[in-house]
């Protein structure tokens, strides 16, 4: 599967996808971030890439939409990419952190 799709171009640049797997283990909560991930919205959905479309619809791959401004040549979008990747993955451990924690019991 390709890290990197450069869809068409707009003004200032390219826009585009970037892949990548999505992490794997449990959060704190002990839920998979697959599975937390897919619970909170922040993956799954329709990929326009036919290729990768079944891993992203089942959460092992996660695609996130990237405009890429800057020169397109293969190491600047790796350099672009590789932070986009960082960047969702720091956001999503924040977010998806305690995701599907409970305790206690109703009574």
């Amino acid at each position: 599967m390709a890290k990197i799709h450069i869809l068409n171009a707009v003004q200032g640049g390219y826009s585009g996808l970037v892949h990548f797997n999505t992490p794997a283990g449990p959060n704190s909560a002990g839920v998979s971030w697959k599975d937390a991930g897919l619970a909170a919205g922040l993956l799954g959905g329709e990929s326009p890439i036919a290729a990768e479309a079944a891993a992203v619809l089942a959460g092992d791959l996660v695609e996130i939409g990237v405009t890429f401004r800057c020169a397109a040549t293969n190491a600047v979008l790796e350099e672009v990419a590789n932070k986009e990747i960082a960047d969702w993955i720091a956001k999503a451990l924040v977010q998806l952190k305690w995701y599907g924690y409970s305790t206690g019991t109703v009574s």
